[in-house]
């Protein structure tokens, strides 16, 4: 991250790990964990944002990432177990002054689910200031079964989020899917808008094939006044074990300039 006057630049990127309780054979969760956090360093990211994180994978990272990060993580299920989202700040680079979960349901301010998604559904959001500037970076896994469940998130997801804010998480599905819609009639835009929804080069899961053909269901988007500089799919994995079935996006991202208005 670099300031000049009023010009902050932010490095965001998000990256669904792959559970650890997954059966996932020679790719279980200790035998590449290391390989996931050499992924995670390569980032050099100043916001991290994090899904399918289970409490085990949770501690483990936690010890290496609270040296230089402000470590926010909430689980799908409520209290400590299940699933959790993460948001990591760099200190040095910003400071986070609130946060809060809700859950796409009616009741958001408490663990649900909706009725047609298989596994409770939450966005986790921060406010960060760095500079002079503040945004709201906010982190979610959509449902990967319902169609109606993953229209639904994005429907209150709109409806939540104000100003200048970057979305970002596993969508599972592609940036073309009409649940996302919403978002854009809300003036977000997509990160990636150059790269097809699907195809050649374009992959950002892989199911621990490596593979980079395919579709793109992790999505970075910003709202208001953030600029993207650089933006771009992370295809590339240490020696060794798969880091996870997913691959990164890693965002550049300039969020004001002088004359701005406020």
């Amino acid at each position: 991250m670099g300031e000049t006057g009023l010009v902050t630049r932010l490095t965001v990127a998000t990256f669904n790990i792959r559970n650890g309780r997954g059966p996932d054979g020679r790719n279980i969760w200790w035998l590449r964990r290391s390989n996931s956090w050499r992924v995670i360093q390569s980032l050099e990211a100043d916001v991290l944002a994090l899904q399918e994180v289970r409490p085990s994978q949770l501690r483990w990272l936690r010890r290496r990432l609270a040296s230089a990060f402000e470590v926010i993580a909430v689980s799908r299920d409520g209290g400590r177990r299940g699933e959790h989202l993460v948001l990591a700040v760099r200190r040095h680079v910003g400071e986070v002054t609130g946060h809060e979960c809700r859950w796409f349901t009616d009741t958001p301010d408490r663990p649900g689910r909706h009725p047609d998604a298989r596994f409770r559904r939450c966005l986790l959001s921060a406010t960060v200031v760095i500079g002079e500037r503040s945004v709201t970076v906010a982190n979610t896994h959509l449902d990967e079964q319902s169609s109606t469940a993953r229209a639904d998130a994005v429907r209150r997801m709109v409806g939540w989020l104000r100003g200048d804010a970057i979305v970002v998480g596993d969508f599972n599905c592609t940036i073309d899917d009409p649940a996302v819609a919403p978002l854009f009639a809300a003036g977000f835009r997509d990160v990636l808008i150059p790269l097809p929804p699907s195809g050649s080069g374009v992959a950002t899961h892989h199911a621990f094939t490596g593979r980079v053909d395919g579709t793109r269901i992790d999505h970075v988007l910003v709202h208001g006044r953030p600029v993207v500089t650089s933006a771009r799919i992370v295809h590339e994995n240490p020696p060794g074990p798969w880091a996870s079935d997913h691959w990164p996006v890693r965002v550049e991202i300039q969020l004001g300039a002088s004359g701005d208005a406020d």
